[in-house]
């Protein structure tokens, strides 16, 4: 007692009639439905570099050129 009679517990699911009153079965879009949003990917290199990331890994690119031209020198000698 005191629970609402109208609660639903679990998952929705939602079906369709269509004018004539007969059950839509199908309520997913179709794939083609679907790929008619989607825009491709272009990977470009920006002209003007920015951000914190690209100045990090540049740094860490330099150091790690200086330290394995170090190491190839004390080999050397």
């Amino acid at each position: 007692m005191g629970e609402s009679i109208s609660e639903f517990i679990g998952t929705p699911i939602f079906s369709r009639r269509d004018v004539t009153g007969t059950w839509i079965e199908d309520t997913v879009p179709s794939l083609e439905a679907f790929s008619v949003g989607i825009v491709p990917f272009e990977a470009k290199e920006e002209e003007k570099p920015r951000g914190i990331f690209k100045k990090i890994m540049s740094t860490l690119k330099g150091i790690t050129g200086r330290n394995s031209g170090d190491d190839e020198m004390k080999k050397k000698e």
